[in-house]
């Protein structure tokens, strides 16, 4: 089954761009593989995440994820297969936020646009939980901002 067209893409960037300085404040940088891979593990562990997931159980499973260092690629990237998902993290984007981003797209249904309303409502639950509230507030009025749809 093929996703829907991904029309959100470049305003959820845009999005991004305008909280690039103000995350700093949320966590900043985790500049190793293995620091991602811990954070990513915490939240995986996490009972909140298993209740999510509990919460949204259409098309959403829970999966190991992998951090890898996302050698030779320009941009972060969630990798999904049935059982597992890598998070590929150039050094560059190496933030909390970022790894969220992806987060959000391995708990976001597999037949949902890879930006649409669903993900963003999904990394916006993830942000609220992980950096707080304030972030969260940031985030939301950023996407209204770049009119990004962000409700299921």
């Amino acid at each position: 089954m093929a996703r829907p067209r991904d029309s959100q893409r470049s305003k959820v960037y845009r999005s991004e761009r305008h909280l690039s300085d103000h995350m700093k404040r949320y966590g900043g940088r985790l500049e190793t593989v293995p620091e991602m891979q811990a954070w990513i593990d915490e939240i995986n562990r996490s009972r909140w995440l298993k209740g999510y997931i509990k919460r949204h159980p259409h098309g959403i499973a829970y999966r190991p994820i992998t951090v890898t260092d996302g050698r030779a690629r320009r941009r972060a990237c969630a990798e999904l297969y049935v059982k597992r998902a890598y998070v590929k993290v150039p050094r560059w984007c190496r933030s909390k936020l970022v790894l969220l981003h992806e987060m959000a797209h391995v708990y976001t249904p597999v037949y949902v646009a890879w930006h649409g309303p669903e993900f963003c409502a999904c990394y916006l639950d993830f942000v609220g939980r992980w950096l707080g509230r304030e972030a969260k507030a940031e985030l939301k009025a950023a996407f209204i901002k770049c009119s990004v749809k962000h409700r299921r």
